[in-house]
């Protein structure tokens, strides 16, 4: 069917404006998205063949031309997940690792660090990062009272910021396959352009100032911990091995899988980053899948069907978000947001104030999308085209800074919906909760690219940052107390 051409209209944002607000005026994730792509359809096919285009979107998600392994793999991994977890809560397993860890973390900032650290450490993949570090930390988190959205906050800041910044990583091999033609050396303009990537610095920074002060800011006072897990831990105890074996498998076969995988699908002599480039993601998370919940379901000495089912149900919401989310991506694709955004700053002439302009047409490209990819290889290109190459590294840099902040505070994006499902928490609790600290270190951000049209040297510029962090987290109370009390449980 023939398709209205939104790109040089307004009218493209529309979809996303409806989508973001009513998602936070009603809190119904779900009903807002399906509305908002409802919108985009209506916008590009007109009343009558609206439906059917939504439809054949729909069918694209499963069926394009042939099966799309993507959406079955995501969605067998995660219905494995969730039956893993439930697994793991049934051995016991989940309590008695929060009782072992007890004599060696024994405070909320413990849980806090070791959540953070988690996070860093497992930077291959956003998606991987979301849901592991979930399934290690939420026994500690509820036996020392740390609320669930604070810990869907560490997931979700230590998954995008950490995968952004790692040439070894999924996104860094694919954001280098996209600097290539714009430099002779592509990994020496990522080191370049990851020093002025304010955002996922910043983002980082404050994510290690919350835990390590326990800081409550905006919503984030209003979050509830679940009850302590000390009760339960009398009840069940389980052994440790049923819990360390199968997240152990779970990590090991899916890094393994990852790299075999990219390597089957690279040409040429092998390559971690060729092989990053080439993964195939979904594929890798189900494999490390496997291993894992087959250990939990023979370890489980009882109704081991009826437990798993119970587990992969509690999933259903994420998985319903989840594809409800990539079809109003696939609508707004054809409503062109992305071109109709990127041809206002081809249009404007802003000198110096370009990486400030890139940053904010970034920010807006990836809340009107959830994808921070989508708005990399739109964007990254087009500042490529922009700038001179004295400007290129502060230009890239805000774009990935555009794109990880909107990723970050998007309803719709993927990652967001999986560090909800990883910290098992509502989801738009957890985008409100999130959204102060996401603000503040955009705020700081547009200090930054503001003062860069002033030509100051890179080390000035996050000198004033760094100034301008500890002036507004004093003011905001975020320092908290240097001493650590031990949280009872």
């Amino acid at each position: 069917m023939d398709l209205n051409d939104l790109s040089q209209s307004s009218l493209a944002l529309l979809p996303t404006l409806l989508t973001l607000g009513l998602a936070l005026a009603t809190r119904r994730i779900l009903l807002s998205l399906l509305l908002g792509s409802a919108t985009g359809a209506w916008l590009l096919a007109g009343s009558f063949d609206a439906p059917r285009y939504l439809a054949g979107k729909a069918l694209a998600l499963f069926y394009d031309g042939g099966i799309s392994w993507w959406t079955l793999q995501v969605v067998g991994f995660l219905l494995m997940l969730g039956a893993l977890s439930r697994l793991l809560q049934a051995s016991g397993a989940a309590q008695a690792f929060a009782e072992a860890c007890a004599s060696r973390i024994a405070t909320r900032r413990g849980v806090s660090l070791m959540s953070v650290g988690l996070g860093l450490a497992i930077f291959i993949d956003d998606y991987f990062n979301a849901l592991a570090v979930g399934q290690a930390t939420r026994p500690l988190a509820d036996r020392y009272r740390l609320s669930r959205e604070r810990l869907a906050y560490y997931i979700d800041s230590t998954a995008a910021p950490v995968c952004a910044l790692m040439p070894l990583s999924s996104w860094g091999a694919f954001m280098l396959s996209l600097l290539a033609p714009m430099a002779a050396s592509p990994m020496g303009l990522f080191v370049d352009m990851s020093q002025a990537a304010f955002y996922p610095w910043l983002a980082l920074t404050i994510v290690l100032i919350t835990a390590w002060f326990d800081w409550d800011l905006g919503a984030m006072k209003k979050a509830k911990a679940r009850p302590s897990a000390a009760a339960e831990l009398k009840a069940a105890k389980g052994q440790l091995m049923p819990l360390l074996g199968p997240l152990l498998a779970l990590i090991l076969v899916t890094l393994a899988a990852l790299f075999i995988t990219g390597a089957f699908a690279s040409s040429g002599p092998f390559s971690a980053i060729a092989a990053l480039e080439n993964t195939n993601v979904g594929l890798s998370l189900v494999l490390g899948a496997v291993p894992a919940l087959a250990w939990s379901f023979f370890k489980q000495k009882t109704q081991r069907l009826a437990t798993a089912w119970e587990g992969a149900k509690t999933m259903l919401p994420a998985i319903y978000l989840l594809l409800s989310a990539w079809l109003l991506a696939a609508v707004m694709k054809d409503v062109a947001v992305g071109r109709y955004l990127a041809s206002l700053i081809e249009a404007a002439s802003v000198g110096p104030w370009m990486p400030l302009a890139l940053f904010v047409v970034a920010m807006v490209m990836a809340l009107a999308t959830g994808s921070s990819w989508g708005t990399f290889g739109i964007m990254l290109p087009l500042a490529g085209q922009l700038v001179e190459p004295a400007m290129l590294p502060m230009a890239l840099g805000a774009v990935i800074s555009g794109a990880v902040f909107g990723d970050h505070c998007s309803p719709a994006s993927d990652t967001t919906i999986l560090s909800s499902a990883g910290a098992e928490c509502e989801h738009m609790d957890h985008v409100l909760t999130q959204l102060p600290y996401a603000g503040l270190a955009a705020g700081l951000c547009v200090l930054g690219y503001g003062l860069s049209a002033l030509a100051l040297p890179l080390w000035a510029l996050w000198g004033a940052l760094l100034a301008a962090l500890v002036v507004a987290v004093t003011l905001l109370g975020g320092w908290g107390t240097l001493a650590p009390k031990k949280q009872e449980v």
